[in-house]
């Protein structure tokens, strides 16, 4: 979604602040200001799809694979510095490379750019990286892949998946709330030539999560009553 149909959204929908926040990261230089708002997100149950899509095959994807990512979005330097920490998936509509994202594991999910530090443990990944082929979007990779997703790295040890959505894409917060997504934290951040200030909220509903605010990287993690293992 570009910016002004971005902005226009948020102003018909009557969210003020997450349109403040989408103007200051839009028009103020990174390396001087830098505000950023987002969703921090879990998946533990995913919803099943309303059709089967027969045509896409969600599959796991290795170093190996790293020209078919490039197929889907070429990147300068490619991807195969990602496997050295991540699992990628990918997905393929019609024996064609359509999809991939990648999960973190470790005791620890790190954001540099955004300032905070989300624990993971030995049973939770951290999503990031997602990217479809302009042809295949509204094919129903996207949302094929992720169902997929938590069935295939259970498998592997893992039980629950976290992530970040940007709050002001009102499409992709619904898309990942239909998909199954529970919304933990809203988290701002703003860092004004290296001081950052940060503010976590907890979601409606998430009993047992510590809201937190204040100066330098935030530290999060899930202490919600709702976890399961």
């Amino acid at each position: 979604m570009g910016r002004v149909a971005t902005a226009w959204q948020l102003w018909r929908s009557g969210r003020r602040e997450d349109l403040r926040a989408a103007l200051e990261r839009s028009f103020f230089p990174a390396r001087i200001y830098r505000v950023n708002e987002m969703v921090i997100a879990r998946l533990t149950t995913p919803r099943p799809l309303p059709r089967p899509l027969d045509s896409v095959r969600i599959r796991w994807a290795g170093i190996e694979d790293e020209p078919l990512l490039q197929r889907i979005r070429p990147r300068k330097g490619g991807y195969r510095r990602n496997f050295e920490t991540s699992l990628c998936l990918m997905g393929e509509v019609g024996g064609e490379p359509a999809s991939f994202n990648f999960f973190e594991h470790g005791d620890w999910h790190v954001s540099r750019s955004n300032a905070y530090r989300f624990a993971l443990g030995p049973q939770a990944v951290w999503a990031w990286g997602f990217e479809v082929h302009p042809r295949f979007r509204m094919s129903g990779v996207f949302a094929k892949q992720w169902v997929e997703a938590l069935p295939l790295l259970r498998e592997k040890g893992f039980s629950r998946i976290y992530g970040s959505i940007q709050a002001d894409n009102p499409r992709s917060l619904k898309s990942h709330r239909r998909l199954g997504f529970e919304f933990l934290y809203r988290f701002r951040v703003r860092r004004l030539l290296g001081t950052v200030r940060h503010w976590a909220v907890p979601e409606k509903g998430m009993e047992g999560l510590e809201p937190g605010s204040g100066w330098g990287p935030w530290v999060g993690r899930d202490t919600s009553e709702s976890l399961g293992e």
